[in-house]
Parts: structure tokens; sequence; C-alpha cells
């Protein structure tokens, strides 16, 4: 956008717009891979746009209301904006161009406020016209395009519902938006967690932290870099047979779970939700048989959440922790989280510490602090392991000094250098081929292309 507005309103060329537009801030340089995404979108936007003779509009359109007294929620003073490149041509429209990174369906109530938007710029349009332009496919689409009286008509019919409904959403959903809420201290979804990652350091930018993060960080920096500023994804890449039964197998459980049906061993051949090999499909049905010894809805716990998000304020390293446990339940008045697995390996031979599964370590953390409310007297961790021969369900204390002591260290040790780097680096190596941002990466194409 900074690079758009230095060729839209001063005529700046693009290449030079781009290059100013990335110059470093506060004596940090931009990553090479938003470099590479900046160049496509800006040189997709222009031509898309090449010879439109609308006039860029550099007052931002916005509709104020101004109440002589309170209205039934206490406010006076309401703004709305919206939010894209706006436009003005000769013959009186004003046009709204949304940005985004595809082409995508918009709401018609998110499409009714935007055009009642843009029909209160000054002066009047005759006409509002809303474009959306996809970055990644360098294309325009039109949205609406509507004389004035007609956008305000569309706006009380489908628009001013949808608005009055999200200002006057009272619902508490913590999760990523918590890393920029201003009304955070005051949140009474909010759990306040100081030192989960073991870290004291609040001089970093507040961010979210996941074990899912980690991993990619581990893996490559730059991947999990790239990934969190949401750059255009690839699509999924194939992924090995073993993996997909694996899936194959928690989607089957995560069902089961949710309809409130113990399982049972007696398992339907048209259990996998995807196309499997024979030998895989085996594989899975006897590891669903083992689950059924140790569901845990057999034991019908009076609290049962399946993959709940859970969100977490790390006050000391100024963090947004988010764990999503495979399941949690309450067994008697104890809090279990558990974790599920399958493998075809014997798994006495399979994950021996907590760092190879990483999720069990934050839980151990997590539980062992009391940062989940109401946990009980005797929270406990579980893993549960399936493979064809059986089943290894392994319980971990939480309580117990020493298996504290090995999470707090796997935790921090992931966490650690993930918090305190500026510059993630690229690591080519064999899993660029896998990347889904590799796109936007100079050093992972190279790798590829080798």
């Amino acid at each position: 956008m900074a690079a758009l507005d230095l060729v839209e309103f001063d005529g700046v060329h693009s290449a030079e717009a781009v290059h100013r537009a990335l110059a470093p801030t506060w004596g940090r340089r931009n990553h090479d891979g938003i470099a590479e995404w900046t160049r496509h979108a800006v040189a997709g936007y222009l031509d898309a746009f090449d010879g439109d003779e609308a006039m860029p509009v550099r007052t931002p359109w916005q509709q104020v209301v101004r109440l002589a007294e309170p209205d039934q929620r206490g406010v006076r003073h309401y703004e709305i904006n919206a939010w894209g490149r706006r436009f003005r041509t000769a013959d009186g429209v004003n046009e709204l161009r949304m940005i985004g990174f595809r082409n995508g369906k918009r709401g018609a109530g998110e499409l009714a406020v935007a055009a009642f938007v843009a029909a209160s710029g000054e002066p009047a349009p005759e006409r509002v016209r809303i474009r959306e332009f996809s970055c990644l496919a360098g294309e325009a689409a039109l949205l609406y395009d509507r004389t004035r009286a007609e956008a305000l008509d569309h706006y009380r019919e489908h628009g001013r519902d949808a608005l009055r409904n999200a200002v006057d959403g009272d619902e508490y959903r913590p999760g990523e938006p918590c890393v920029a809420c201003r009304f955070r201290a005051i949140c009474p979804e909010r759990i306040e967690t100081p030192g989960v990652l073991g870290i004291a350091d609040r001089s970093r930018p507040r961010r979210t932290w996941s074990v899912t993060n980690a991993r990619k960080y581990r893996e490559c920096p730059a991947r999990d870099h790239l990934g969190r500023l949401r750059l255009p994804k690839a699509p999924a890449f194939e992924r090995g047979p073993a993996a997909e039964r694996g899936r194959a197998v928690h989607a089957y459980v995560e069902h089961r779970h949710r309809s409130g049906a113990v399982c049972v061993p007696d398992v339907p051949d048209t259990w996998p939700d995807r196309e499997l090999p024979a030998r895989e499909i085996a594989a899975g049905t006897a590891m669903l048989r083992h689950h059924a010894e140790v569901c845990p809805l057999s034991l019908e716990p009076a609290e049962l959440r399946i993959e709940p998000v859970l969100t977490f304020d790390d006050t000391a390293a100024d963090v947004v922790v988010i764990a999503k446990p495979d399941l949690l339940y309450r067994d008697g008045d104890s809090l279990v989280w558990r974790e599920l697995k399958t493998t075809r390996v014997d798994p006495d031979r399979v994950f021996q510490t907590l760092s190879e599964i990483p999720q069990l370590a934050l839980a151990i953390v997590l539980l062992g602090r009391g940062a989940i409310r109401d946990t009980g007297p005797h929270p406990r961790v579980e893993l549960e392991l399936l493979h064809p021969e059986g089943n290894d369900l392994r319980i971990y204390d939480v309580r117990d000094a020493a298996t504290r002591a090995e999470a707090e260290a796997v935790i921090t040790s992931l966490a650690a250098p993930w918090h305190g780097d500026d510059e993630f680096p690229a690591r080519p190596g064999p899993g660029c081929r896998t990347c889904e941002v590799v796109r936007w990466c100079p050093a992972g194409r190279a790798e590829v292309v080798k």
C-alpha cells in the first residue's frame, strides 16, 4: 500500500516506489520474502488497472454519525470506514478497490456497508462501484456497481443489520486478535500466564506462538515468518500414505467424539474420509479398534472439549500462546489433556522424550502452572499412541518436579531462538520442495531448481 501511494499520489515510478517502501525502518530491513511479495503485488495491481482514467482520492471516505443524546449503547459518536484504495471518475463514480490475496466471495452485508461508506464521499457520487484486486492472481473483479440511491437502499436492506450485529456482539473469542487488542487488560477471558515460555523479555514485538509455529521455525525460520505474515500459500502438497492415514484416523475419532458416541471395536469399512492404499486402511482399522479400548468417552466424562483453541497471555515474554489439545475431558474432578498419535513403528522405539512431541511439553507446563482454570486435584496429560498391534497410553503427572522441569526446558528451547530472532533467515534444503511459501523465498526457489 505504501508503494502504491507513492505511485498514485506522487507520480513515483513503480520500481523506485517499491524500493522506497521496502527501505529499512528503525534499523531493520524487510525480509527478502516481503520484498518478493511486494514487487509481485504492485506489478500485478498496476497491470490490472493500466489505462484506467479514474483519479485516486487521498481523503478517506467515512460515514460519521453524531447523536445529540447517547443511544441504548451509551454511545454518541460512530465512524464507519471502508478499507481499500479510493478513486473518483470524471462522470461521478466513487470506486473502492478492495485488496485481497485471492478474489473470494464477499457477503452481501459487507458489500452493502462498504458501498454505503463510498456513497458518503464528498462530493456525493452519481454511482458507487466496488472492485476487488487479487494480489496473488493479479486480477481485478467487479463486485458492485449501483447508483448512489440504490446503494443507500441496499444498505438499509442488507447492511444495517450486519453492522448492528457487529457492534452489539458480546461474545469473547480469545486467539490471534489478542495480540493487538486494546481491551485485553480488562478482558474476562484473558488468562495471564507469565513465564510459560521461560523467557523474561518484553522488548520484542508482541506476537503469537504455538507448537506448530515452533516446528516450522525449527525447520526454517523464513518459512514460519512468511507464513505468519499471511503471504499466499501454495495448495497443500501431496502427503505420503502414512501421513494421510494418520489424519484419517484423527478425523474418524474426532467425528465420533463430537457426536458423543463412545468408540467401539466394530469399525465400519467406510471409515476413511479420503483415498488410502489398502495397506494403510488395514493399519488404520486396527488402530481404531485399539483406540476403542481406551476411548475416554467410556468414562462418561462430565466435561468434554474436542480440539478446543486455548489462549494464554505470557506477560513475561509479551507473547500470546495458543494451544489446541486433541481432547480435554474431566476424570472425576480432575482435568485431563490427551494427545493422540499414530505410528507403524514399535512405540518403545519412538517418542522417548518430550522434545519429540512438544505438544505434550506445553500441556504439562500449562496444567502444571494451573493456567487452565479449575483443573481439579489431580490434573494429568495423556499420550495415546496407536499402532496396528495395540495401544500405548502414557500418563504424565504434571505435579512431578522432574517431568515439569523437562517440559519447561523443551518449551524454552523452542521459543527462545524464535523470540530473539530479527532476521528469520531461510535454511535451504530438501524441505523447500514441500514449503507452502517457497514462491516468495529466493533462497528456497534456488534450492528447488537445483
